[in-house]
């Protein structure tokens, strides 16, 4: 797994809990040690890099933007609706399209699989419709 991957899915574990549980973002980077089982070979243990933490707080700070984004494309669906898996995903995607952070493709792909790894079973569809529009 590639560290960029491996930063990316830290990153969806912490918003993912952050979904979950409402807790503070900069809270759940302290502890993200203490929360992710290192038996999974999916979860590598270790915080997201500095600079998707900085995204992540920032993003999270202007929540209604991301979120608006994601609901402008849901057709008859909210984001609140979505599971919190699926929530973490997009919204991960989403932040880092609008910051700019990689090119869109790459963003797409990532989520995409991300979606397969972690979602439900048809969920990178609707990950992979959702982001194609943005």
């Amino acid at each position: 797994m590639t560290s960029r991957r491996k930063a990316r899915v830290n990153a969806m574990i912490c918003l993912y809990q952050y979904f979950l549980t409402k807790q503070d973002i900069e809270d759940i980077f302290e502890n993200i040690d203490e929360t992710v089982s290192t038996e999974d070979p999916f979860l590598p243990l270790f915080v997201p890099e500095e600079k998707i933490q900085t995204m992540l707080i920032d993003a999270i700070d202007h929540h209604e933007l991301i979120e608006s984004k994601i609901n402008e494309k849901l057709n008859d669906w909210s984001f609140e609706r979505l599971g919190y898996i699926e929530q973490a995903i997009l919204f991960l995607a989403a932040a880092e399209m609008v910051y700019e952070v990689a090119d869109k493709a790459i963003i797409l792909d990532e989520a995409v699989e991300l979606a397969k790894l972690y979602g439900d079973d048809d969920s990178y569809k609707l990950i992979n419709g959702v982001l194609d529009q943005l």
